[in-house]
């Protein structure tokens, strides 16, 4: 027995010896060191007999004897103290950060405490620099997202410009030429708005602010506004486009406008990434509860080990050294936009020169009780009065094409070119409506719009912001200052005629 005995302490010791902690017996009564391993003295800084007899908050492990003395009594009470991360103060004047653990146990008949205590400053060290790393991503994630919607919001203007002054051209008689070269106008113009709203799109994806307007619509319409959107790429490309949809209606309650823009991205990369001349099709099949939507084409293909990255944030949906430019945004927005109507999409290819397939599922949903089954013109009566419309905006050649567009749906137009420019004219102009840009000079459109809300004879004024900031905490700003709508540049003229439309039937 004292063999066995005898063993096993000479183990214990080795152990004790060779441990990479720091460990300390204490008297169980009085809390003073009776024995310390040599880690535990290289870590303090002290020869061994300089801490026996010692209390831990004289050799550095505890800030004062309070602590150190109120630390005792709560091991006696409960046996066992923990302390995740505690302050060391070595021989030096050095400080590390430890991971504490005290036990209070029987031996030989008496009580012992040991103490493990395990240099973790390495590892806080570690973790502070992630930290610090991390709040530097997050940093320059935020200024990356504010430069790209700086820098969407100052495309918007000139583009908004570019858009208003077609509709007079498209008006002109022109020769063959001139046609084709409005043609490609429209086609550009068109695939730099998008290009626009791709890089709102990249900020509104990193801070996931990308808010849906559902509604309940037949996927067919959807579909239809999709097509026609790409189709100008699909023809000029030379591409057969097949279309395989059900006649019977497929109702689905969502963003139409987003499923649209799925769609879209779909068949632009098909149009893209497909050979002069080659086959696109687009087919859509009911499925239980949920309608599939297939978009198939036979064009360069994708690799295999590409496949899996295909959705991530700038992956182009080619080779790189096939790349047909864009921002590499459009599968991750697709992927995110289906994602948050509750919906699935997959790639699959072949392999490289054998066509690729997306496939997107959405649920189905009942169709509404009541639904618009025609549409129509309006009405002389519908269309209203004629309204005084003030358009306030410092970019010169979009006010001139944006009155010339209103002049030409009958209604009267004054201008002006800053913010207290605008509240002046709004004074003596009683308009009935203020089309209003947010970042004017001298006064911020916001301001002026307070100004305006704030004088009871302009409580009937209808104020609508025109703006290149179209993000949702934008539409929360305009909406608390008082204006009344909130149109994204560059706005839709059809768009715009409707709403001044609605707002003269209002008047009538």
């Amino acid at each position: 027995m004292d063999g066995n005995q005898n063993s096993s302490e000479l183990r214990y010791r080795r152990l004790f010896e060779a441990a990479r902690d720091g460990i300390l017996i204490l008297n169980a009564e009085t809390g003073k060191i009776e024995d310390a391993n040599p880690f535990m003295t290289e870590l303090l800084g002290y020869a061994r007999n300089d801490l026996l007899g010692k209390e831990l908050w004289e050799i550095g492990v505890f800030t004062d004897i309070e602590n150190s003395r109120a630390a005792f009594r709560q091991l006696q009470q409960q046996g066992v103290i923990r302390y995740e991360d505690l302050p060391l103060q070595a021989a030096a004047g050095t400080r590390r950060e430890v991971e504490f653990v005290s036990n209070l146990y029987q031996e030989d008949g008496g009580y012992v405490i040991q103490c493990n205590i395990r240099d973790i400053s390495d590892r806080k060290r570690l973790e502070r620099e992630l930290q610090e790393h991390a709040s530097k991503l997050v940093e320059a994630n935020r200024l990356k997202s504010e430069f790209l919607a700086v820098l969407s919001h100052e495309l918007r203007n000139p583009v908004a410009a570019i858009r208003y002054a077609l509709p007079p051209i498209e008006k002109a008689s022109l020769d063959q030429t001139a046609q084709k070269a409005l043609a490609v106008i429209n086609r550009q113009m068109a695939r730099l708005v998008r290009l626009v709203d791709d890089l709102l799109d990249v900020t509104r994806i990193a801070t996931g602010k990308i808010a849906l307007r559902r509604e309940p619509v037949t996927l067919q319409s959807v579909i239809d506004t999709a097509v026609e959107a790409v189709s100008p790429a699909i023809h000029a490309a030379r591409h057969e486009f097949e279309l395989i949809v059900p006649d019977e209606p497929l109702w689905l309650e969502l963003d139409a406008h987003r499923i649209a823009q799925v769609i879209g991205n779909l068949l632009t990369n098909a149009a893209k990434y497909t050979p002069r001349g080659g086959k696109i099709t687009l087919a859509v099949s009911p499925d239980i509860d949920q309608v599939v939507i297939r978009v198939k084409d036979s064009g360069m293909g994708i690799a295999e080990d590409h496949l899996p990255r295909l959705f991530e944030m700038f992956m182009q949906a080619g080779p790189a050294e096939e790349s047909k430019g864009g921002l590499g945004v459009g599968l991750t927005l697709a992927k995110r936009l289906v994602e948050l109507h509750s919906g699935s999409i997959e790639a699959h290819s072949g392999g490289l020169g054998r066509g690729a397939e997306f496939v997107v599922r959405l649920p189905l949903a009942p169709p509404p009780k009541t639904m618009i089954t025609e549409q129509r013109q309006p009405s002389a009566s519908e269309r209203g009065r004629r309204l005084k419309v003030l358009v306030v905006d410092d970019n010169d050649d979009f006010v001139q094409m944006l009155t010339l567009a209103i002049e030409g749906t009958g209604h009267e137009v004054r201008k002006a070119l800053d913010g207290q420019t605008a509240i002046s004219a709004a004074l003596s102009y009683r308009p009935d409506v203020v089309l209003l840009d947010l970042d004017l000079p001298i006064v911020s459109g916001v301001e002026v719009a307070r100004e305006l809300r704030r004088r009871g004879e302009m409580a009937n004024m209808r104020i609508v912001a025109i703006t290149g900031w179209g993000a949702e905490q934008d539409r929360r700003h305009t909406l608390e200052a008082g204006f009344d709508y909130h149109l994204t540049k560059p706005t839709d003229p059809e768009q715009l005629e409707r709403l001044l439309r609605a707002f003269a039937t209002e008047r009538s």
